[in-house]
């Protein structure tokens, strides 16, 4: 039935577990009748095919087909008769609410493989929003987990069907699933473990169901990961739920901003999002602008420099970071810019930046005022000698 949703960027260890959490399809051939080729006239008559498949199901099969048929006599039948796993079973009826099934079918679930049959029907049910049945099985998860048995509880965690009710009920919008597993959370301590076992922000802000995310949001005890939930949600062209996450994600990222990371991570259609849907500030800006020439001159930076709105104070300490890390590739760029403080050339010369010094004036004519106070404080001689031959022609020049 449902099945763990993780974007494809947060790839991790959790990916395999949540991968054997899935629920089953309950619509189905019988395996021992899907390689076998029929005549045309057989295949024609409906009926008996249907009838034919019947016959030829498994157990376990046939147990599956009596719960999706809702016939309670058919199961109680084929479980007097075969002594069969009914986990399948127990996750199809637990997928449609039906709770006199799951009751019939409980017992026969093998007990190697009852944890992933009980979280996957946790899972099965939270995706069709059945409320009752999420309940009972988180406390059956539970249960079955803390009967410690050599081995078998080794792939899980207490908490798993707790998140992974969450995020199922997340992606499909029901808030009232979601309260319920975000409460039982909280009554059992499990808010640590918010980031590491639940993408719910992720599954709600993909599926555009705004209310589920800001229930989320406002539930600050958990550790929610907000940068793929923006690209999804950027990806998708959902305004409001891109606003709502961008306001909050200082909140979960130690007060970072996400155009700030996104201009550090050259992510440059994100960032012409976010600068004409979030309103950003000049300081965000001037902080984007800064991390966007970090390593190189991007086309997040140049974006953001033509807006018109990188402060000068913004420009001159990129300037600078791109001179301290000898990064001159960059240093051109911006000095090309000719946007540049007079104090960055005295910054430099004090530092003793030859290259630094040599590129300012190659490509940002300097103030005199500026030049006489960059030879003042320099001790470094190849600098000292390249102002004052700036200096001379200056005079000359007058």
């Amino acid at each position: 039935m449902g099945s763990k949703r993780a974007p494809a960027s947060l790839e991790n260890a959790r990916t395999a577990k949540r991968a054997r959490i899935r629920g089953q399809d309950c619509a189905h051939l019988c395996k021992s009748l899907q390689l076998v080729l029929l005549p045309p006239e057989i295949v024609a008559i409906p009926c008996v095919v249907e009838t034919i498949n019947r016959l030829a199901m498994t157990p376990q099969e046939a147990l599956i087909e009596a719960v999706k048929r809702k016939q309670l006599g058919e199961l109680h039948s084929i479980l007097r008769r075969f002594q069969c796993d009914t986990s399948n079973a127990f996750v199809c009826a637990a997928g449609t609410g039906d709770q006199a099934a799951m009751q019939l079918l409980r017992s026969g679930i093998e007990y190697r493989g009852e944890l992933a049959a009980l979280a996957t029907a946790a899972a099965a049910a939270a995706k069709h929003g059945m409320l009752e049945v999420v309940t009972y099985l988180v406390s059956e998860f539970e249960k079955s987990f803390r009967k410690s048995v050599g081995g078998r509880n080794a792939y899980y965690r207490v908490d798993d069907a707790t998140w992974v009710i969450v995020d199922e009920a997340a992606a499909e919008g029901f808030l009232n699933v979601v309260k319920f597993g975000i409460g039982h959370a909280i009554g059992s301590n499990y808010e640590a473990s918010s980031p590491l076992q639940s993408d719910a922000i992720y599954c709600a802000a993909k599926n555009g169901h705004t209310a589920v995310v800001r229930f989320l949001l406002d539930q600050h005890a958990f550790h929610w990961e907000l940068g793929a939930a923006i690209n999804v949600a950027v990806k998708n062209n959902d305004r409001v739920i891109v606003n709502l996450l961008y306001e909050a994600y200082p909140l979960y990222s130690g007060g970072a901003d996400f155009l700030v990371q996104m201009a550090r991570d050259a992510r440059t259609d994100t960032v012409k999002y976010l600068y004409a849907n979030v309103n950003p500030s000049l300081e965000v800006i001037g902080e984007a602008f800064v991390n966007a020439t970090s390593y190189c001159y991007t086309d997040a930076a140049d974006f953001l420099f033509a807006t018109g709105r990188v402060s000068k104070e913004a420009f001159d300490v990129a300037v600078l970071n791109a001179a301290s890390s000898g990064r001159i590739s960059v240093l051109k760029i911006l000095s090309g810019k000719k946007r540049a403080s007079p104090w960055v050339l005295v910054t430099a010369a004090r530092a003793g930046q030859y290259p630094t010094v040599k590129t300012f004036l190659h490509f940002q004519r300097q103030s005199l005022n500026a030049l006489v106070e960059a030879y003042n404080v320099t001790r470094e001689p190849n600098v000292r000698v390249l102002l004052r031959g700036i200096l001379e022609s200056q005079y000359v020049s007058r």
